[in-house]
């Protein structure tokens, strides 16, 4: 019978340095290995002269060379090497499911029970709907390590000869292990090696957090493995991936210091005195295993959610090896919904170890020296956007030449556009940051369905809903708004070095934030309550997304020549095995020098298996047996060589792993008046806009003296570095192959892109916080006035109790205090240093705080640390036409509604009367070059409809609508504000309010775009009146040709026009007496007026964009049904004559075929030409069309018409005897511009 599996092995990536002399020694150019510096948690204690916005200080490398003078390898007060950090120092990276956490919203809850059970977390207990779970939860991590250590010290590479070595050792590490200060076992350890920093609340009650010993916690613990046992009597911490608090913690080795790392110093006896070996080939294992069985991934299994191991594992991203063939005995394991157990294991073989002489190869150096060398660094908008930069700046060759030709098709897919053109701007919606903008109600019409026009009543209730919604919307991020503030009130007064700061209007902040969240209570209860109410609408609306609010990311740095840290299937699903399918050994041997009795004994069998397996693979490659596989990383990695080592073995190589970046950079504020919207071009890319320095302008003329200094650190994660090789996997998979021929013509080019991108070096990552500085805002770990754990929610800790704040006060800030006001804990000169009051408010240096980034900068420091976007209905109105020029000039324009009367309920035409007695201008200068601008246009214009294109638009050409259109620049919040105590002045330029603030021009339209359907606009009044808001004698429009006339005027930068920021306060609405309905209409009404409108001649049947730069393209777009409604109603329509025909007219008038305002000759059951009658007009299908004949009136000056038939005539002249009788009338195309029976089938969609 086949051996029953039992436990879970999960495969860990292993790295080993050697650190010595000659490692912290090197050229200029080469690595530096830094100085350790530790987070700080005496930052955590609310003490003026403590506190500080984020516990770990920038990487320190002045002193790194020489040797001598680095603190690192150095006793620098004894002058003495640090021995026992001399060695070979291992890391291990935590498997990806373990940096997963779950959250949930109070709304999500129950379901995410469900999914907090699939990852193996604790149930949500939706049962208690007053527990709050947005605070994630993630997996407890391996708390318990054995380090193997394998070398052959009497093989000649061990060296001093005749040392006292075990040929294996083993040691036992707890990385959950609290330690203090205090401890007298730590009264010679090093702190910065042997133990870790860690914050020790994640155990305790609110009320029992010490804030002043958090710099004295530390958790790590090593021993000897045949002299350590388990002692369930230490104090422990709960270990999870995010629990110190510490971004950085899991993956910086001297941040985990006998945690998830530790150092081989490679202790021996030399005639029976400690020492050191100084040369050695080591080979290393790790096991690691959860202390308590029910914290593993596979230790919590609710029978009662019936989910399976394989449900587990899926969960967690896993996937069994050989997985596409797996015998009974594993398919039965993977379907039980038992507990089990897993052990981690990781190896990394033949280290070479030399106390002495630097590792043959070391990439780090490579990396510094291209660095230094090349300076190949780029910045960009995203981090395609960055390569391309770089790309096309430097001559490259090879793969980078290959993505330097389609980096047109890169680009536009990075944008989101079609990959046959870049038919956009480089700002569109991938290089902004984006806010909720809020709900919106509409009724919502199936798909395969025309939509229905709501009752009068229905649409007045619709209207209710959308103005409560949208001030709901703006009180619920005013709100937020208002809680970070509270709390930077609260991190003032912590920070303040004052005995006796000055008064904050907390209380005032406090009694508005509760008024706000009673006030989106109330709207919320009224939106609920209506939006369900049946007795008010027949069918219920839906709730829809508005736009998002956008601000401009962060700037993209890119550092090219420089590989990434991470294994290249880090993203993969981790490939676990079972104990049954590890690798045997052969033959046997001893192996309790592992010290496997150390461990749980439910685990010991499955690590003697590990152990053997290390051993075999040790001496050489094995063929495994069907259905065993050897280990993750003992391969190639999934883009690697055959010819590369192996992932496991040391190869002579020094590890390399970016881990994060640290920046700093001067920021040079340009002035406003010295920018301005600008069009670029790159290569095969159609034009965009963009802010740029106005062309011409000099800005070494300049003298900038608005400098600011800023700095940041970037975690250097997985995702960047693989973005480039799924961007180019997407493109070849969606791309017409006859299209990336045009751009790689070879098959060995396209092969060279699609296979061997991912080798291109280069580290990628915003600049995090850049913009945040600028408006005085810090990033970083700090302390919070809130502690917050999983399934507890908020609670406020009592030593933050300060002045005015207290619990209320506290539990009011909640969750907001990611970001730290910059208060007096920055400040931006040496001079400021010493100073004691805050600068003047009428100090006429330049103001830090820039509320709009308009600028450049220049990096300074650069360190690379490793771990390491017309009449509805259709009724004829009105024509205008040219008139010959011995005509009289009245003949040009045709009454009011003809050839019928006014319709019962007459539209609002004012200002469409207004343009058209323009055109009927006696000279006509303004209706030809209204003509020419949109034949013009139409040189541009995209396809149409199909429905409309089908058997119209070659006879009566392409419809042109006048509409009202409004853009507005609307704030989330209120604007931001100086957060500085140091230097408090108001910017020069503001956002809102005062006499100085900023304009921006926005690009309406684009001719080089046929997707765009701009033709022309007119701006408003400074007066408006009611039928006459537009002024017509300007027509802003790209189609001017080579010499506008008249009214015409080429939109160019010296016209855009200019948007102005808003924001409206939503508590002022009910501050004036208002209830919340009426506030709402109110807040609805001011925001209506907000709009700046155009009139606007556009192509219907394609978007208006708005082109900023500083947020995404904006696009306005009429609903498909206005214009399919009106085309269904709208028939071609032609005045004709006087036309001279061979016979004559119906003589009689019949007042009962006289045509309605609302006759229809559509469909044929209701058509009303007159039967038998038959005007003789050439080349036309009689059938198709009906001549509109007019009669006198006997009851009106107006005539009436009726609808005669065509007769066949030809156009061969039959010289009938006269008379002949001249004829003026209409022609009309029976059936509709588009039919209902093509709007149903979906055919009359937008193009």
């Amino acid at each position: 019978m086949a051996e029953q599996p039992k436990n879970l092995t999960i495969p860990l990536k292993l790295d080993a340095f050697v650190f010595n002399r000659s490692v912290c020694n090197g050229n200029e150019d080469d690595a530096k290995i830094a100085p350790i510096t530790q987070p700080n948690y005496t930052f955590l204690q609310l003490n003026d002269t403590l506190i500080q916005p984020d516990i770990l200080d920038h990487v320190d490398l002045h002193n790194a060379i020489p040797a001598e003078s680095n603190p690192r390898l150095m006793d620098l007060g004894q002058g003495t090497v640090r021995s026992n950090r001399v060695g070979v120092y291992l890391h291990w990276i935590l498997p990806r499911f373990y940096r997963s956490g779950a959250a949930a919203s109070p709304s999500g809850a129950p379901g995410h029970t469900q999914r907090r059970q699939q990852k193996g977390l604790r149930a949500s207990g939706a049962e208690n709907p007053a527990n709050d779970y947005s605070a994630p939860e993630f997996p407890a991590l391996p708390n318990r390590w054995v380090e193997i250590r394998t070398l052959y010290p009497n093989d000649p590479t061990t060296a001093p000869k005749g040392a006292e070595i075990d040929p294996v050792e083993a040691w036992v590490i707890e990385s959950d292990r609290l330690r203090s200060i205090d401890d007298e076992a730590l009264s010679n350890a090093d702190l910065q090696v042997d133990i870790s920093p860690y914050i020790t609340s994640n155990k305790e009650s609110i009320g029992n957090i010490n804030l002043k010993k958090q710099a004295e916690a530390f958790i790590g613990y090593k021993q000897r493995a045949n002299q350590w046992s388990e002692d369930p009597s230490k104090a422990r911490v709960d270990l999870t991936a995010v629990s110190s608090s510490n971004q950085l913690f899991v993956d910086y080795q001297p941040h985990c210091s006998n945690v998830f790392s530790t150092v081989d110093t490679f202790a021996c006896k030399i005639n029976g005195t400690d020492s050191h070996l100084t040369q050695a080939v080591a080979s290393y294992y790790v096991i690691g295993w959860h202390s308590e069985a029910a914290d593993g991934p596979f230790g919590k299994m609710d029978p009662s959610s019936h989910l399976t191991r394989r449900g587990r594992m899926d969960a967690l991203s896993m996937a069994m090896k050989g997985e596409k063939e797996l015998p009974e005995e594993i398919k039965k394991w993977l379907g039980s919904e038992d507990p089990a157990q897993i052990l981690c294991h990781g190896a990394m073989y033949d280290v070479e170890w030399n106390a002495s002489t630097l590792p043959p190869k070391v990439p780090a150096n490579d990396a510094s020296q291209t660095l230094t060398d090349s300076m190949s660094v780029a910045v960009g908008t995203t981090p395609i956007d960055s390569l391309l930069a770089y790309i096309e700046s430097h001559k490259t060759e090879g793969l980078e030449q290959d993505l330097r030709l389609i980096a047109p098709l890169l680009r536009a897919q990075d944008e989101g556009v079609d990959a046959h053109r870049a038919a956009t701007d480089e700002v569109l919606n991938w290089n902004f940051a984006r806010e909720s903008g809020g709900q919106y109600w509409l009724f919502q019409s199936p798909d395969d369905k025309p939509a229905v026009k709501p009752s009068d009543t229905e649409a007045a209730y619709l209207e209710q809903l959308n103005r409560a919604q949208r001030m709901l919307d703006g009180t619920s991020r005013q709100i937020l708004q208002l809680q970070w503030q509270l709390f930077s009130y609260w991190w003032q007064l912590a920070s303040s070095p004052e005995a006796s700061p000055p008064p904050m209007p907390v209380e005032a902040l406090t009694n508005r934030i509760n008024k706000l969240i009673g006030l989106a209570q109330t709207l919320q209860t009224f939106i609920d309550s209506l939006s369900r109410d049946t007795s008010k609408f027949s069918r219920l609306p839906q709730s829809g997304v508005l736009r998002e609010f956008s601000q401009p990311r962060d700037p993209t740095l890119l550092v090219a020549g420089i590989s990434a840290g991470w294994p290249d299937d880090y993203l993969d699903r981790l490939e676990v095995r079972l104990d049954t399918q590890l690798v045997g050994a052969t033959p046997s041997f001893n192996v309790s020098p592992f010290c496997i009795d150390r461990l749980p004994q439910p685990l010991q069998k499955t690590a003697q298996a590990l152990v053997e397996e290390f051993v075999a693979l040790r001496v050489g490659e094995v063929t495994p047996p069907k259905y065993h596989y050897v280990p993750l990383y003992h391969d190639h990695g999934k883009h690697g060589l055959a010819t590369d080592p192996l992932r496991d073995q040391w190869g002579k190589t020094q590890p390399w792993a970016p881990l994060f970046l640290e920046w700093q950079a001067d920021y040079f504020h340009i002035p406003w008046k010295d920018w301005d919207l600008v069009q670029e071009q790159k290569g095969q890319l159609d034009p965009h806009w963009r802010f740029g320095i106005t062309p011409g302008t000099d800005l070494a003329k300049e003298q900038i003296k608005d400098i600011r200094s800023l700095s940041g650190r970037i975690l250097l994660l997985p995702q960047p570095s693989f973005s480039l090789q799924a961007a180019i996997d997407q493109l070849f998979n969606s791309i017409d192959p006859e299209v990336l021929k045009k751009y790689l013509p070879t098959k060995e080019q396209r092969d060279n892109v699609l296979y061997n991108t991912y080798k291109l070096p280069f580290l990628s990552a915003p600049l995090d916080g850049f913009t945040d500085h600028l408006l005085t805002l810090s990033h970083g770990t700090h302390i919070k006035p809130n502690a917050r754990y999983p399934g507890e929610g908020v609670q406020p800790m009592v030593d933050a109790y300060k002045g005015p704040f207290h619990y209320n006060e506290l539990k009011l800030i909640g969750i907001h205090s990611e970001m730290t006001p910059y208060a007096s804990l920055v400040r931006f000169t040496a001079e400021q240093a010493l100073m004691t009051t805050a600068v003047s408010l009428d100090d006429p240096s330049p103001v830090p705080f820039k509320p709009v980034t308009h600028g450049q900068f220049r990096f300074k420091k650069l360190n690379i640390i490793d771990k390491f976007v017309f009449l509805p209905d259709g009724t004829f109105y009105r024509e205008v036409r040219i008139a010959s020029p011995t005509a009289p000039q009245h003949t040009s324009t045709s009454a009011k509604w003809l050839p019928f009367n006014p319709p019962a309920t007459s539209p609002d035409t004012g200002q469409l009367d207004q343009l058209l007695n323009k055109l009927a201008d006696p000279d006509q200068t303004y209706l030809l070059a209204f003509l020419d601008m949109a034949n013009k246009s139409l040189e541009s214009s995209s396809s149409v409809p199909s429905a409309y294109a089908t058997f119209m638009n070659s006879l009566v050409g392409r419809p042109l609508a006048l509409v009202n259109a409004g853009w507005s620049l609307e704030l989330a919040t209120d604007a931001k504000s100086n957060q500085s105590t140091l230097d408090p002045r108001p910017p020069k330029l503001g956002l809102l309010g005062g006499q100085d603030i900023y304009q921006f021009p926005v690009k309406l339209g684009d001719e080089n775009r046929a997707s765009d359907g701009l033709v022309g606009y007119f701006k408003t009044k400074s007066r408006l009146k009611a039928g006459d808001e537009l002024d017509l004698s300007k027509i802003f429009t790209y189609y001017t040709g080579n010499n506008p006339t008249g009214p015409l005027e080429e939109i160019s930068t010296t016209n855009f026009p200019d948007f102005q920021a808003f924001w409206l306060k939503p508590d002022s609405y009910i501050e004036r007496g208002n209830d919340a309905q009426q506030g709402a209409q109110e807040f609805f009404r001011d925001w209506n007026c907000a709009f700046q409108v155009f009139g606007m001649i556009i192509d219907p049947f394609v978007p208006v964009t708005a082109y900023s730069s500083m947020l995404p393209m904006n696009n306005l777009r009429l609903p498909p049904w206005t214009w399919q409604k009106a085309f269904e109603k709208m028939t071609a329509f032609f005045h004709m004559g006087p036309t001279i025909v061979s016979d004559d007219v119906q003589q009689y008038y019949h007042s009962d075929k006289a045509l309605s305002a609302d006759y229809k000759l559509y469909p044929p059951s209701s058509d009303q030409t007159i039967e038998g009658s038959a005007v003789g007009i050439p080349s036309l299908q009689s059938a198709s069309w009906a001549w509109l004949q007019p009669f006198i009136n006997a009851t009106s000056d107006n005539p009436q018409y009726m609808a005669l038939g065509l007769g066949k005539v030809d156009s061969k002249p039959k010289y009938q005897k006269g008379p002949y009788t001249a004829i003026e009338g209409y022609l009309q195309l029976k059936a509709p511009i588009i039919r209902p029976e093509d709007a149903a089938s979906g055919s009359a969609g937008p193009g």
